[in-house]
Order: structure tokens, then sequence, then C-alpha cells
């Protein structure tokens, strides 16, 4: 993710360094309010995803930043690995609409092990930090931005339930912004501004969501 030879400084830190520490922040706040507040009440398929996308990307953006700042590359892979394992279970939620059990659990295993497989090979091949950073941000793309948002999307627009529609098109919006677009700005381009506000905001509407959901549903019974 390195762009450019001129290295921009904000607040005494290099650029991505700043930014990627910041919403990793958002996120793990983010991570601990679902996780304290509506995830004790409500505990399935979908807040299992939520969890899993704004825990995976806490630490994908806390370790990766100290990777660059530091120069330390096995943190990057511990980066890396956090986020793929953190996709891997926001797929979970389209694959719970396959009956049999035991091929959920197998295409889940599989997502998991190509996923490690290749920072293995990464790792292998003495891949440098951006290399290894890259990578994870592209299995993020495809296995939370393309399969697991657009799926949570479309669920939300498909079903009646007011709460649930809610939280799927929210949350489902907000992983296509954060593992999608702006994972593929943030390679292609760099940290423009636009990535820069998808990073912020991305934890923070998922979160909306579902708090917004659970106050339509108190709402709706008089409560």
């Amino acid at each position: 993710m390195d762009h450019g030879s001129e290295m921009v400084m904000v607040a005494g830190f290099p650029e991505p360094v700043f930014w990627l520490s910041l919403s990793g922040v958002v996120f793990l706040t983010m991570a601990i309010i679902l996780l304290v507040g509506p995830f004790r009440r409500e505990r399935n398929t979908l807040m299992n995803a939520f969890l899993g996308f704004l825990g995976g990307m806490a630490a994908f953006h806390i370790f990766g930043a100290i990777a660059m700042y530091k120069g330390i590359p096995l943190l990057m892979y511990v980066a890396s690995f956090a986020a793929i394992t953190g996709s891997a279970f926001v797929f979970k939620f389209p694959l719970s609409a396959i009956i049999n059990p035991v091929k959920r659990q197998m295409l889940f295993l599989l997502a998991l092990l190509v996923g490690w497989g290749v920072l293995v090979y990464l790792l292998y091949t003495s891949a440098d930090m951006g290399t290894v950073m890259n990578a994870a941000a592209i299995y993020m793309v495809i296995v939370s931005g393309l399969i697991s948002g657009f799926y949570m999307l479309a669920q939300g627009l498909r079903i009646n339930d007011p709460a649930a529609k809610i939280k799927c098109i929210g949350g489902g919006c907000s992983i296509i912004f954060c593992c999608l677009i702006t994972h593929l700005i943030v390679i292609l381009i760099g940290f423009t501004a636009l990535a820069k506000l998808f990073m912020i905001l991305t934890p923070i509407t998922v979160v909306l969501s579902v708090v917004v959901a659970r106050r339509f549903v108190r709402g709706t019974m008089g409560v």
C-alpha cells in the first residue's frame, strides 16, 4: 500500500500509520460496544458476522499500523491473520443459506484454509509487508465485500422484518464500503479523503444499524 515516494506526516506519524491507527481504535471501540451491548442479548449468525468484521478489522488496522511504524514484518502477518479470520466469520452469514451443516462447515473451513495458506506461502517466500497487507485486503475484497456484503444487502432488501432489514442493509452497505470500495481505493490509489472517511465511519454505521433496529423494535412494541 505504498504510493508515492514522498511520505506525508500527520500528527507526527506517517499518513498510512496515522489513519490505520485511528481507524483501528474506532473499529475496536465499536466491537467492544457491540460485544458488551447488543451481542449479549442477541446472538445469531448476523451478529456473529458483525463482530467478526469489527474485531478482524480492528486487529488488522492496529497491528498493521504498528508493523509499518516499527518495521516489524511479523506483526503484519498477525494483522493479516486476524483480518482473514474475521472475514471468514463474516462469510458464515451467506453460508447460513446452505441447509446441510456439514457443507456449511466445510466451506467455512475451506475459506479459512485458503486465506491462511496464502499467508503461509508469503511467509515462506519472505514477502514484504506491503504485499502481505495487500493480500489480506484482496481476500477481504472477495470474501467480505463481494460475497458477504452483497449477500447481506440482498437479504435486507428481500426480507420483510423491519429490524432485520435495517441491520442487513446497514451492515451490508458498511461492509461493502469498507471491504470492497475502501480497500480497492487504498490498493490502487492510496489513502484518499474518501478512503479515510469510509475507514472511520464504517464501524460506526454497523453498530448504529444494530442500535437503530433494536430501538425500532422497542418502539413498535411500545417499550
